[in-house]
């Protein structure tokens, strides 16, 4: 049986004392010492020349000066540093030796030579790949089980459609639908509680100490043993898991599951979630198209009623608005300008715009907010009036 942990827990057969910590510092030297402590950098499937390039972007930093003393040139002592590059999908390893050093020209210059890996760090690594493995392996049972639950498509109506019965009675199919997550706290909060409950669940099973947080600190984590570790950070990682809440297949929540510190359980692995806006669907529109921080034209699109009460109630009146008028009414030439939130005429269409501000929080908790202006058609007068 294996047994992976953090603290005092066993990591695989061949360990026979371990800790497991998460490094929240950069993945620099510190929680285990500069002498213990072997920086690795993963890639998604990086080969040993784009390796290499990782390798020397993170040369050690060597700000000496050979004249600090003065006129008379001084030596100045390299720097070097041991850098681990594991590629994900081939399980290879790279390993080199980056050395900075200052000329006599009083110009820094950086050195590389390729190493073979010690018996310590080769076991390190196959560690590191077991754990990125098991999180793969959870979000992945995790979206299985949960595609399971997909419920029956939400209907989407055109314009013509559209009308105020059926906004009266379909309140009920918009209980999980997306448009959710960008209005109601306690939605978006439960959405990604649950789904980190069943992720770390997972990871759990394998006696692994995962907890989720919504502040998440690094990217990464850093194993032991016997006072010598690796670091591993993700920053060159560009294929993230991500982890579905589906709907029906036009509407869909997508998130980008972290790996780092948890504050609040330091000996653990955290798990954080943030929003895919690329892999995340609304009414079939991309997220990312549907509210990309500038203008959406859907004037011609049918959409679901949740979407529409979303801009209608959550909508606010554009700062731009529009000087002149048009339109003939129809619902392919719908009227537009500025008077149309005035018209009441149910006979006629009505082109509206509406600004929608989405904000998102990155894995640390830190949000970040944009506008978009939203345009869609739908009978005069049937649109609530726009918030100021």
């Amino acid at each position: 049986m294996k047994y992976i942990a953090f603290s005092a827990m066993l990591i695989g057969s061949y360990i026979t004392t371990a800790q497991a910590v998460i490094d929240d510092s950069g993945f620099g030297d510190g929680l285990l010492g500069a002498s213990s402590v072997i920086q690795a950098y993963a890639c998604d499937d990086c080969n040993s020349l784009e390796a290499r390039t990782i390798a020397l972007r993170e040369a050690p930093r060597n700000s000496c000066n050979i004249y600090r003393n003065g006129k008379n040139a001084t030596y100045c002592e390299s720097i070097s540093k041991t850098v681990l590059i594991p590629s994900n999908k081939s399980r290879e390893v790279f390993k080199f030796i980056v050395t900075s050093s200052i000329n006599s020209s009083n110009h820094p210059q950086t050195t590389i030579i390729t190493f073979p890996l010690s018996a310590k760090e080769n076991a390190l690594m196959d560690e590191y790949f077991y754990l990125h493995d098991k999180v793969q392996s959870a979000v992945s049972q995790v979206n299985r089980e949960l595609s399971e639950q997909v419920s029956i498509p939400i209907r989407r109506y055109s314009p013509s459609e559209f009308n105020e019965y059926q906004r009266a009675n379909g309140n009920n199919e918009c209980d999980n639908h997306p448009a959710n997550y960008l209005s109601s706290l306690t939605f978006r909060r439960n959405t990604k509680n649950n789904l980190a409950q069943h992720i770390t669940g997972k990871l759990s099973g394998d006696a692994i100490d995962a907890t989720y947080s919504n502040k998440l600190s690094g990217g990464g984590f850093s194993i032991s043993r016997d006072g010598f570790g690796a670091n591993v950070s993700y920053q060159y990682i560009e294929n993230n898991n991500i982890a579905f809440v589906t709907t029906d297949k036009n509407n869909r929540l997508a998130f980008d599951v972290h790996v780092g510190r948890d504050p609040s359980n330091p000996d653990g692995i955290g798990i954080g979630l943030t929003l895919n806006s690329i892999f995340t669907k609304i009414d079939g529109f991309q997220f990312a198209d549907l509210f990309n921080n500038s203008n959406s034209d859907i004037s011609d699109a049918s959409i679901s009623i949740c979407l529409r009460d979303y801009l209608e109630e959550e909508g606010q009146e554009p700062d731009n608005s529009l000087e002149s008028s048009g339109g003939s009414g129809s619902n392919t030439d719908p009227f537009w300008g500025p008077l149309v939130d005035g018209l009441d005429v149910l006979s006629n269409f009505c082109e509206y715009r509406r600004k929608a501000t989405v904000c998102r929080t990155d894995k640390t908790g830190i949000p970040t907010c944009g506008s978009t202006v939203v345009t869609f058609t739908a009978r005069c007068g049937s649109v609530r009036q726009p918030k100021k």
